[in-house]
């Protein structure tokens, strides 16, 4: 993962959960919907992202 300042949307991790959000906006895909695809989808991510922070 690249990250090129301390913002919110300046890591690649930020940006493609960013495009997924975008992407299932233009589907119209409700927000609420939305957030739940990106959790589930992103949830594998972010506990191997927890596991890693344990070690």
């Amino acid at each position: 993962m690249g990250a090129w300042g301390s913002s919110l949307w300046e890591d690649d991790l930020s940006c493609d959960i960013q495009d997924e959000w975008n992407e299932l906006m233009d589907e119209g895909v409700s927000p609420r919907k939305a957030t739940k695809i990106i959790l589930k989808s992103w949830q594998e991510e972010f506990s191997d992202y927890d596991d890693e922070e344990e070690k």
